[in-house]
């Protein structure tokens, strides 16, 4: 059938092909080139062909509206995997009589059709094909020559199903026991992960003033980011007339900003600037203030919000690598495992103690923000530190901790924190020795990490 692809105000013209046998829907790749469409993640994925032949491998998944081409201008929103190369086969030319083609004058068909093959752009699998037909949604019955043919739509709250074996992928992923600090040398990133990775230490500087500068890890083969100056200046103008009912926010959301330009974090960017920057990639990050009525040293917290899109509907985060997992939350994995060991349905509502903790948890996590941990500085580059390290361990989880002592010229010693790494305890329980050794184990990793990192300017180990 004739459609267009829309993502913002790009539109493209292409022909689509309805399977209902297809798990997923598919889209060519040189029509996703051609429209410019971001990617919107990449999923482990494979795929079963006639014969059981199985494919293995990452797919890219992309985002777009598909129009009707009837006039009335109706869509749905289509996620789909991107194909390199073609779908499927040409479809082969049908031969009509006049009679039959007669009867077909009234519809918007393509116009090589179906006189001469056609190849599909656009295949929509079991998850959106029953939505462009009409009555929409729901179980339904096609009367076929052979009886009663029933159909309904296979839908994935938005999202593409990768399979069991991407949900033991994401499952591994989560419960894996390695990670920065205490990864093994054998164990892959995957390509994005790497990417990312060397992009931080190809772009990684050390200023004069001590502070440390990386570029952005930009996704390969992204597409272009439009100029937001307008949208960004217009979500300022809104928050500046929210301050006028709130003089006290203002204040405090003018000196949070002072402070960043005395840092040396950001500055004011000039009417001759923006005039010169118009036709240029620049993408102005919109920032917007929120209030924290329960904090007592600030209260007022600015947000800069880099999820805000141009006017194609596409974000600087869109585009930016999110890199390796660096930090867990051993709460949280606790939580689960308890609600795994348990055998806690997906759809079941949680009580007692447990919901006791989970909600005393989520009240808990805005106090993170009042944590201050003092930066080393400069001092590591003049002089050597001792590193010292405990590990301990419960029923429920163990961890280590590394601390770093900095003695000065006047042999006072200043003690600052490093790094630590918490592992939720095994499901099949064991005794408290052996979770300590686990423990130790965990600390020796760490400690060499953290060795390696400093290089020479350690002096000893404890």
């Amino acid at each position: 059938m004739n459609a267009e692809i829309q993502v913002g105000p790009i539109r493209c013209k292409i022909r689509v092909g309805l399977d209902s046998f297809a798990a997923h829907s598919y889209v060519r790749k040189n029509i996703v080139e051609q429209v410019g469409i971001p990617v919107l993640e990449s999923i482990p994925m494979e795929v079963h062909g006639l014969g059981g032949t199985v494919s293995k491998g990452k797919a890219d998944v992309v985002q777009f509206d598909l129009v009707s081409n009837d006039g009335a201008n109706s869509s749905i929103k289509v996620n789909a995997v991107v194909k390199a190369d073609k779908i499927c086969s040409p479809l082969p030319p049908i031969d009509l009589g006049s009679e039959e083609l007669a009867c077909l004058y009234k519809y918007d068909l393509p116009s090589e059709s179906p006189g001469s093959e056609v190849i599909a752009d656009v295949l929509l699998g079991a998850d959106y094909c029953w939505r462009v037909q009409k009555p929409r949604g729901g179980i339904f019955v096609l009367e076929v020559h052979a009886g009663h043919y029933p159909g309904a739509e296979i839908w994935f709250n938005g999202t593409l199903n990768p399979g069991l074996d991407a949900l033991d992928h994401m499952m591994e992923k989560f419960w894996t026991l390695e990670s920065v600090g205490i990864m093994d040398k054998g164990l892959v990133h995957t390509e994005e992960d790497q990417l990312a990775l060397d992009l931080f230490e190809k772009s990684l500087k050390r200023c004069d003033d001590g502070h440390y500068e990386v570029g952005l890890p930009f996704k390969k083969d992204r597409v272009r980011l439009e100029n937001n100056y307008i949208q960004a200046k217009r979500l300022l103008e809104s928050t500046e007339k929210r301050f006028d009912k709130c003089p006290e926010l203002k204040i405090q959301y003018c000196k949070a900003m002072k402070e960043y330009e005395e840092n040396g974090y950001a500055r004011e960017v000039s009417r001759a600037e923006i005039e010169d920057l118009k036709n240029e990639e620049v993408f102005f990050i919109p920032h917007h203030g929120v209030a924290r009525t329960g904090s007592v040293s600030t209260a007022l917290r600015v947000v800069f919000n880099a999820s805000s899109p141009d006017r194609n509907g596409v974000s600087l985060n869109d585009l930016l690598l999110p890199g390796p997992p660096l930090q867990n939350d051993i709460v949280a994995k606790i939580m689960i495992q308890e609600l795994w060991i348990l055998g806690v349905s997906w759809d079941e509502v949680i009580e007692g103690e447990i919901a006791q903790a989970f909600i005393k948890w989520c009240e808990e996590i805005p106090l993170l923000s009042e944590i201050k941990i003092p930066r080393i500085g400069s001092t590591i580059e003049k002089q050597g530190i001792q590193l010292v390290g405990f590990g301990d361990a419960s029923e429920s989880a163990y961890g280590a901790v590394i601390y770093a002592v900095i003695a000065n010229h006047t042999r006072n010693s200043r003690v600052t924190f490093m790094i630590a790494k918490t592992r939720v305890a095994p499901i099949k329980f064991k005794s408290i020795a052996r979770l300590e050794l686990l423990a130790a184990h965990l600390l020796c990793r760490l400690m060499k990490y953290v060795s390696d990192a400093l290089e020479s300017r350690v002096v000893t180990r404890t």
